[in-house]
């Protein structure tokens, strides 16, 4: 089927951690100190805006899901609650499947977006170098990247835990979850099969420890920002 008319829709808003980096770049193209914004380099731009804008929606959506789950089962009885090392009989909640499956396809979302906007940035940050006659190869901008963050003080971990993550609930598990009301702040367990017990920390995560993730990757986008901004910055005409 050919198409021979078509909307286009636009967006009010969007995510501009993309906008300074093409100031800097006209700047010092302004100068004569480098070319022209190349149109490979541009269209990364434009994608990596695109997932930017994706992130806090995503993560509104699962703070959401969860707040709505955690009110619907507030109402539990001691016959709900399933306790480490007792042998009482406990029954699951039954809730409608509309609160499990959107929360279920946000989590998933998450790891998935979060872990393709970083692999974005790594190829924005390898075209800016090929931009500015750099060498260096693609397989090796992930050790650029964290030579950049660690340089700049920051612990790579949340990367090391979103990459683990993504790897396994895309590739290899699904999701299932759970609740924590071990303290007075419930939390929602993200689970990597149907637990019966919780002695193994590898076989689940809680939401709570996505804040990781979630910082992590806020703080490491403004330092590669910054990181960009000042290599045109410091050209020599």
């Amino acid at each position: 089927m050919t198409i021979q008319k078509w909307l286009h829709v636009s967006e009010f808003g969007g995510n501009y951690w993309v906008t300074p980096v093409w100031a800097a770049i006209k700047q010092a193209e302004e100068k004569g100190c480098c070319s022209e914004i190349t149109a490979d380099l541009r269209e990364l731009g434009i994608n990596i805006s695109t997932r930017f804008a994706m992130l806090p929606r995503i993560i509104k959506r699962i703070n959401f899901g969860w707040k709505t789950l955690y009110e619907k089962v507030q109402n539990f009885s001691d016959d709900n609650i399933f306790e480490r090392g007792s042998e009482k009989r406990a029954y699951a909640i039954q809730v409608d499947d509309d609160l499990i499956y959107p929360l279920l396809l946000d989590i998933d979302s998450f790891f998935f977006e979060t872990n393709s906007c970083s692999e974005l940035m790594g190829l924005f940050l390898h075209q800016i170098y090929l931009h500015q006659g750099m060498e260096l190869t693609e397989k090796r901008i992930g050790l650029e990247l964290k030579k950049i963050l660690s340089q700049n003080g920051q612990d790579f971990s949340w990367f090391l835990l979103l990459d683990k993550e993504r790897n396994l609930f895309i590739h290899k598990v699904a999701p299932y979850i759970a609740i924590d009301i071990s303290s007075t702040s419930p939390d929602l367990i993200i689970m990597k099969e149907n637990l019966h017990s919780f002695d193994d920390p590898k076989s689940f995560t809680l939401l709570s420890e996505l804040d990781k993730i979630v910082n992590g990757f806020s703080e490491a986008s403004m330092i590669l920002q910054e990181h960009i901004i000042k290599l045109y910055n410091s050209l020599s005409c």
